[in-house]
């Protein structure tokens, strides 16, 4: 698709000789995660759970804020960590509620 490779906002293609010697494997690995809010994908998200901790982790585009919120019921949502995409991963640990009551994650694109 010509739109995520030679047109790609990301890439100078402007002297080809040198884009293909001085892009890093890195540069090249990123690029899906700053292109994945352009494609208009939710966030994805996962639950690791251990040791009274549940790590929380989020992807999302690079450059751009989002707000991770909780929920007990699906209706009242909390805000507890703003933050922007490493690598297009957000990672925080929280604490397990005591009493066991569920709880829900989600994230939200601030900017």
């Amino acid at each position: 698709m010509p739109a995520l490779t030679d047109s790609s906002p990301y890439l100078d293609w402007s002297d080809t000789i040198p884009l293909i010697t001085s892009i890093s494997d890195a540069d090249y690995e990123a690029l899906p995660a700053q292109m994945l809010v352009f494609l208009g994908m939710n966030s994805l998200g996962t639950l690791t759970a251990g040791n009274g901790q549940v790590t929380v982790q989020f992807t999302g585009g690079a450059g751009h804020v989002y707000a991770l919120q909780s929920s007990s019921d699906l209706v009242h949502w909390t805000t507890f960590s703003t933050g922007s995409p490493v690598n297009g991963q957000m990672c925080v640990n929280v604490t397990v509620s005591a009493n066991g009551a569920a709880e829900f994650y989600r994230s939200v694109l601030v900017q």
